[in-house]
């Protein structure tokens, strides 16, 4: 992920320099000296900024990385409660079907039958 940082504000920052540093002297020269160390601080604020940003995308690169191993461990696990829960019921004496597997079920909106209809 080799890219210049931020271009549009580093030309910016250029040509504010450039213009800075073509300023006539005289009663100006300690605003130009002052006006080139906020142009210069603006600079090294723009690079952090850019690092900043460099970080907090390979973070979110690693944290999707980490979603897209954890979903099927999540499938496997509903998938073992779902079929604990049949169990419970039939040693209880209940019909197996779950709210989720009933037809009325399937109706309703709120429900989420990740068996019937996988999640993608």
């Amino acid at each position: 992920m080799a890219r210049r940082a931020l271009p549009a504000t580093r030309a910016l920052l250029e040509r504010v320099r450039g213009a800075l540093s073509r300023a006539d002297g005289g009663d100006g020269e300690v605003v130009r000296a002052a006006a080139l160390r906020v142009v210069g601080r603006a600079e090294r604020l723009f690079d952090r900024l850019d690092r900043t940003a460099r970080t907090m995308e390979r973070v979110a690169e690693v944290e999707l990385g980490l979603v897209e191993r954890l979903v099927p461990i999540v499938e496997d696990l509903g998938e073992l409660v779902r079929l604990s829960v049949i169990d419970a019921r039939r040693r209880l004496g209940l019909p197996a079907d779950t709210p989720a597997n009933t037809d009325a079920a399937a109706a309703d909106a709120d429900v989420i039958d990740t068996v019937a209809r996988p999640l993608e």
